[in-house]
Formats: C-alpha cells, structure tokens, sequence
C-alpha cells in the first residue's frame, strides 16, 4: 500500500451537507471520489479505458476501486451561517440597482443553509491498494490537483463558493510525480503563480499525463470530440483562465468576501441587462414575440430565468428534454465557467476558468424557452455569439488594468 496524505483549507464557505439542505455541513468521502471522477476526466482523454481500473464500477469487468479515501477534520467543524453584516457592507448603489458581487454568485440558493467555515482545515488520505504503476499515480495526483486548485465542493461551486486551498502533499519519495504539479499557495505572488499554473496545466495537458503506454492509447489520427468538459489539448483548445493580478490580503475570517466580491462583480457587470438579450427577451415575455434564438446568456449553463421589472411573468430557458447520451433526459446543461478564489502565498486572487467541451446551448435544438402561459417549450436555435468568451476576454481587460 502506498498512502498520499494531503493537507487541505477551505478558502471560501463550503455549503456541502446530505439531501436535507437544513443538516450539518459534513466532510464526507464520497462526495469527493465523485469530484475526483469529474477531475480525473477532465485531463484524460483516454478516460474510458481506465476509469473503472482506477475508481471501481458495477460493470461485468469492473471491481473495487484500487484506493480509498479518508476525511479527518483538524478539529470539529465550524458552521457558517449567511452574515449579512459581512455580505452587506460590499454593496454598491441603492435600491434596485444595487450591486453585490457575493450576492449574486450566490443566487439565493445558499442563505439559508449552513456552510463550513471559510478556514477550516482537514487532512485527505488517499490509500492506494494495489499499486500498479508510475501512470495510476499519476491519474490520482492529477485529479487532486485539479479538484483543489480549479475545482470546487458543495452548492454553487462553481461560483466561487467551496474554494480550497492544497497546502502541502506527500510524502514525495512515495510520490514522485508531486514534484510535476507545483502548489500554488507556494508561490510568492500572482505572476509566480501564473507560472506554476502554466507549468502545472501544460503537463496535464500533454499525453504524458498520465502516460499509458502507447498500445494502450487510442491509435486513431483524428479523435472524436470529447463530449465532457476538460482542461484542452493541442493549439485548438478552448480552455482559458484569468488570474487577478493584486488580489487580497488573506487575513480574518471573512478576507474571501473581498476576493469572491470581485469575481462576481465582474460577472454581475457584464452580464446584467446585456444586449442583445436583455431587449430580445423582454419583448418576447411582453407578446411580441415568441423567441427562435437561445439568448447568449445561456452559454453561461443553462437552465436561466429572466424576470422584469414591470412585465408579469417569467422567461425560462432551459436544456431541450431530448433523448441524451446514455438514455437520459435532463433539463440541465452546466457551466463551462469555474469561478474561483486561489491562495497564492498570503493574499487571495479571485480567479476565472473556462473549461473545454461542449457549450450549453450552442446545439442545433439544444435549449427550449417556456414563457409564462405561453405555451410548451420548442427548441431554438443556437444563440448568434459566444458570450461567455466575450466575458473571458472583459474579464482578463477589467483586471489587466486594476
């Protein structure tokens, strides 16, 4: 057996708990094997062939997985309820137009649930049972990496929420592939890590990574797109980040709010009342119109609703319910955008990612609209622009000149 034992800090208020939104807040193992799942497909292309090798599955071939986890929490938990004192006083304007950048990543979806403290620390074991060679390594080390560096864990992750900070890992004569994936909380300051995340993210990039030997891998010139959202390979790839060059001191209990503010205020200004959506939809929800376009808004994760002030009702769009991949059907198509707040040595730097893959909405009759006593939804088409790498481009303007 050979045991890696990583050491672990929330950065942001991890709102991770069982069905009943009003439990605990808990640290439990298998929520992250399912993120480490999500992770490890992410960089592997070849994913399909190794997955159950590596995680276990049900399949007629498949057995245990080859490792196990293990959660222990430095000292018991401290929940964390919404302050509004501590959220409030990031509010800019008055009355409607009030902006709050935490607020708004929030969506209403957590307020009201208890989170694990920003700050709280735990120690991860990962237990490797059968070593198999320098490539299942490689696949664990790398989806770690992943997960606590551009992941996430809990409601509304994937705004900001749920951040963690991986401070140290080993031990590196056991693990020697750790010296590939530099920590960011290490670097001394944003460029430093803008390097060691350049470094880290070409190597899990590459076909190196995890390396299967080559009668392993697929041996067709030009492979089929990968329908799950991933890291890119080669010069055509979508996959972008945005680092925010100053950041913020990293001292008190609530130094994330000032980070998390920026992120999401960046995302608030760009996206409130957009044209063309905010004109096309409107008129839409008013009777002119019935919408044949998906907004541009929905590249963003769908389902989205739009709501306005003086027209009853609502516009939702969602995932049209076709037949999907594996026989399921699903209302819902997920952000390609993370949005993050790293550690880089004492400060916290709000952070941007754009993962690879398929973009909601974007399929010929991929996304429905359901009007307020309107009617059933219909497909639509695809929206006319890419909005969220518009964003990726505001965003990467708005903190190049901070």
């Amino acid at each position: 057996m050979q045991t890696l034992e990583l050491t672990v800090r929330a950065v942001t208020p991890v709102y991770l708990a069982g069905a009943d939104p009003r439990a605990e807040p808990e640290l439990r193992a298998p929520s992250f094997k399912g993120l480490l799942r999500f992770w490890y497909r992410a960089f592997d292309s070849d994913f399909h062939k190794h997955e159950q090798a590596i995680f276990g599955g049900a399949g007629e071939h498949a057995g245990q997985s080859r490792f196990l986890l293990r959660v222990e929490e430095n000292r018991p938990i401290r929940p964390w309820r919404w302050d509004h004192a501590v959220i409030n006083r990031l509010d800019e304007g008055r009355g409607r137009g009030t902006k709050n950048g935490v607020r708004y990543l929030a969506n209403m979806a957590v307020p009201e649930r208890k989170a694990i403290a920003a700050g709280a620390g735990f120690t991860l074991r990962v237990v490797n049972l059968r070593p198999k060679g320098p490539e299942y390594r490689r696949a664990l080390v790398g989806s770690l990496w992943l997960l606590f560096h551009l992941g996430g864990a809990g409601s509304r992750s994937r705004r900001g929420f749920g951040s963690f900070s991986l401070e140290r890992w080993g031990p590196e004569e056991q693990w020697p592939e750790l010296a590939d994936l530099p920590l960011l909380v290490k670097c001394r300051d944003a460029a430093e890590g803008r390097s060691c995340l350049d470094r880290a993210l070409k190597m899990l990039q590459s076909r190196d990574w995890p390396g299967w030997p080559e009668n392993d891998r697929s041996n067709t010139e030009r492979p089929a797109p990968r329908l799950n959202p991933h890291v890119g390979q080669g010069s055509e790839s979508a996959f972008r980040f945005v680092l925010h060059p100053r950041g913020f001191r990293a001292e008190g209990p609530n130094a994330w709010a000032d980070a998390l503010n920026e992120a999401g205020r960046a995302l608030q200004d760009f996206r409130v009342r957009r044209s063309p959506d905010y004109e096309d939809v409107k008129s839409s929800l008013s009777g002119q119109h019935r919408p044949r376009r998906a907004p541009e808004r929905a590249t963003f994760g769908l389902p989205i609703a739009f709501r306005f002030q003086g027209v009853r009702g609502r516009a939702q769009f969602q995932a049209f319910r076709g037949t999907r991949a594996g026989g399921y059907t699903s209302d819902r198509h997920a952000s390609p955008l993370f949005v993050r707040v790293l550690r880089i040595g004492n400060r916290l730097h709000p952070a941007c990612f754009r993962l690879d893959g398929p973009v909601p909405a974007t399929g010929p009759g991929s996304t429905s609209a359901v009007l307020a006593g309107r009617g059933s939804a219909q497909p639509l088409a695809p929206p006319s622009n890419l909005a969220i790498d518009d964003f990726m481009d505001a965003v990467s303007r708005r903190w190049s000149a901070q």
